[in-house]
């Protein structure tokens, strides 16, 4: 028993364990996100949501906009904390940048010596940049139980946020396969998807994505099963994102997912971000069938 809670408290990083402490009640690392921001944004307008004013909250005294290297920098003085943004970025980019360097802030009011760099702290700070620019409880309130692309798209608009992002999110919250493609590598995914080569697809979804960057017309349902997933047949969605990108979406075809899928479909889940942070993808080309 002991060596099974010695081995457990040795999987959790220094980041997320300094993250813990700010909700200890929490079970899980995304409720322990959950938590924290929902209570930093208490008394915060949302949707969208209003990152100064969030940033106040947290002892940030000002966002700059620069054409800097890089997206994003945070520095501390005597007066608080300055945010730094790239202006080069794309406006979606942008906000997640932007909350995502409010996250190292969350994570350095926790004490000293707080974990500053590393895949963990960069992977907690991307959690809780969705979760600040997408809290679960309000994100929730306009999603529905099948989101389609349109909803996807609406709800970016909502939220000021990307279509990756937003796309993510929805993923991850309902029983929906979302990934993003570029050329012929998918960069992202959530739901039974990796990423990796778009040849590494499951047949009826590689037929369908290779139809769709060619520039042609895909069929409407394809054959899906990723991860632990069951397989089944899907309604097949996607929207350009770039002249070689797209983003696309496997969705029932009931519109009423049980929740053994949405089990399913989470526990198959491991296939996520390829890249750090999510990706900012403009509004484009958006197909439905």
């Amino acid at each position: 028993m002991v060596s099974r809670r010695k081995r457990s408290s040795r999987s959790i990083s220094a980041a997320e364990r300094r993250l813990r402490t700010l909700a200890p009640e929490a079970s899980t690392l995304r409720e322990t996100v959950a938590d924290v921001v929902a209570r930093l944004m208490l008394g915060v307008r949302c949707p969208p949501t209003d990152l100064a004013e969030l940033g106040q909250k947290v002892g940030v005294y000002e966002i700059r906009y620069e054409s800097i290297p890089g997206s994003g920098e945070v520095h501390k003085g005597k007066e608080g904390f300055r945010i730094i943004c790239s202006s080069d970025q794309p406006h979606g980019r942008q906000r997640f940048t932007v909350a995502h360097e409010l996250a190292h802030v969350i994570l350095e009011n926790t004490g000293k010596g707080a974990p500053r760099a590393g895949e963990s702290v960069e992977r907690i700070c991307d959690m809780l940049a969705a979760e600040c620019l997408m809290p679960t409880a309000r994100f929730e309130s306009f999603l529905p139980p099948n989101p389609s692309l349109d909803d996807v798209s609406r709800l970016a608009g909502k939220f000021d946020t990307s279509i990756t992002a937003t796309a993510i999110r929805c993923g991850q919250l309902r029983a929906v396969s979302v990934f993003g493609v570029a050329g012929d590598r998918v960069k992202w995914g959530y739901g039974g998807v990796r990423g990796g080569s778009v040849s590494r697809l499951p047949d009826d979804v590689r037929v369908n994505v290779k139809t769709v960057m060619s520039g042609g017309w895909p069929d409407a349902t394809v054959y899906f099963h990723g991860g632990r997933c069951r397989g089944s047949y899907r309604g097949f969605e996607w929207i350009r994102s770039g002249p070689r990108s797209a983003v696309f979406l496997l969705r029932a075809l009931d519109g009423s997912p049980g929740s053994r899928l949405v089990a399913e479909l989470r526990a198959g889940s491991a296939g996520t971000r390829t890249e750090t942070g999510a990706q900012s993808a403009p509004h484009g080309e958006h197909h439905r069938r």
